[in-house]
C-alpha cells in the first residue's frame, strides 16, 4: 500500500502515513527475523503451496517456542529494528549470508488503481476514528522537535 505523497498533507493523511510506516517496519522485522533464523526463507521456496503453508506454520511455531524459551539468546536486544531506526542486527545476517531480500527490483508499474486508493482512504479513516486511533498518534505527527517519541 502506498502512503499519501507530497507536501502539505492533512493531519489525517500524516497519521495514516505514520501508521503505515509502523506497520511496514513490524512486518519487515518479522520476515527479516524469520529469514535470518530460518534459511529456507532466504530464497524463493520451490514447493507445492500446501507444503509452503506447512513450512511457514511450523517455523512460526518454532520461532514462538524459541522466543518463549530463551528470548535473550534467540532474539537478543538490538536484533530487530527499534522505533524509526532500521538497524537491527538481523539485517547484517541477511546481508552477509545472502538472501532474496537483497537487490529488489521494481516489479510492474507504479499505477495505483481506484480500488486501492479507496482502500487506503478507508484505512486512513479508521486509524483516525475513535475506534482505530491511538492516544499518542496526533502528538507524534504534529511534533516538530528533533527527538520524536
Amino acid at each position: 500500500m502506498k502512503p499519501y505523497a507530497g507536501n502539505g498533507l492533512s493531519i489525517h493523511q500524516k497519521v495514516f502515513n505514520y501508521r503505515l510506516s509502523r506497520a511496514r517496519r513490524v512486518i519487515e522485522n518479522a520476515f527479516g527475523l524469520l529469514a535470518a533464523r530460518w534459511r529456507i526463507f532466504r530464497w524463493a521456496i520451490k514447493a507445492d503451496p500446501s507444503t509452503i503453508d506447512m513450512i511457514v506454520k511450523s517455523t512460526t511455531c518454532l520461532h514462538n517456542y524459541l522466543i518463549k524459551k530463551n528470548k535473550e539468546r534467540y532474539c537478543p536486544p538490538g536484533y530487530t529494528d527499534h522505533r524509526n531506526e532500521m538497524n537491527g542486527t538481523w539485517r547484517q545476517t541477511i546481508q552477509n549470508e545472502g538472501s532474496c531480500f537483497n537487490n529488489f527490483v521494481r516489479q510492474g508499474s507504479n499505477n495505483y488503481d481506484r480500488t486501492s486508493k479507496q482502500m487506503r482512504d478507508d484505512i486512513a479513516e479508521y486509524v483516525n476514528s475513535d475506534v482505530g486511533s491511538l492516544p499518542w498518534q496526533l502528538d507524534y505527527v504534529t511534533y516538530s522537535g528533533k527527538n520524536k517519541k
